[in-house]
């Protein structure tokens, strides 16, 4: 999904969908990543209601979490990409 031309609320229904299909959307709060550059946390923002359009030779991050306040733990996981012509490159190991 990490390819110039899709748009923040594609990338964020693709990971919501990941975790629905698993039976875990409901743990699912926040966003799905955003823009990584100058500041930690910039546009795009992938969240349910973006348009903003990914362009080439930008880095982004996915860090979706999941937290179960039942039993007081959660996960968060995150990786980040160079978005390019070719599609994603992972930056993080």
């Amino acid at each position: 999904m990490l390819r110039q031309g899709v748009t923040g609320a594609e990338i964020y229904r693709a990971v919501y969908n990941t975790f629905k299909e698993a039976g875990y959307s409901e743990f699912f709060p926040h966003h799905a990543g955003h823009g990584i550059g100058l500041d930690g946390q910039e546009p795009s923002f992938f969240i349910p209601d973006s348009r903003y359009i990914l362009k080439s030779n930008t880095s982004v991050t996915l860090d979706p979490g999941l937290y179960v306040s039942e039993i007081g733990r959660g996960i968060r996981l995150e990786n980040n990409f160079l978005v390019t012509p070719d599609g994603p490159v992972i930056l993080t190991r």
